[in-house]
């Protein structure tokens, strides 16, 4: 790592840490930090929560504090947004092993949904190209 690389580091972590660790204004902590406020939301990444994702399994993380206030979770992997109930009680812990089973799981079905409007769509536009000859 080159000296520049570890400075990044650092400072990416001491934003994180006191982004989430504090109630200071994104103004003070990128004040504090000599940064901008741009480049402090750009350093700024989710904070992971112990709670998996229902479509892929990966961990839910609060997308920023606002969501953290509101109970929004996002996934970082798959984009899905979900309200975080007061009972999570129905939301499965997060395992940091990938799913590996053979069977569809509903999480699959949209894959599989989004999967087949990019098809058709590709396929569309090929016919038209070729039409056009």
């Amino acid at each position: 790592m080159t000296p520049n690389q570890d400075s990044e580091t650092r400072l990416a972590e001491r934003a994180q840490r006191l982004y989430w660790d504090s109630e200071r204004s994104v103004n003070a902590i990128a004040d504090d930090l000599d940064i901008s406020k741009g480049r402090l939301y750009d350093i700024i990444r989710p904070l992971p929560v112990d709670v998996a994702c229902p479509r892929c399994g990966e961990p839910l993380a609060w997308p920023n504090r606002t969501g953290r206030d509101r109970g929004l979770l996002v996934c970082p992997s798959c984009g899905l947004e979900v309200e975080e109930a007061d009972d999570e009680t129905h939301l499965p812990k997060a395992s940091p092993l990938p799913r590996t089973t053979g069977t569809l799981g509903s999480g699959d079905y949209g894959f599989l949904m989004g999967a087949l409007a990019a098809a058709v769509g590709t396929g569309w536009v090929v016919y038209r190209l070729l039409r056009r000859r």
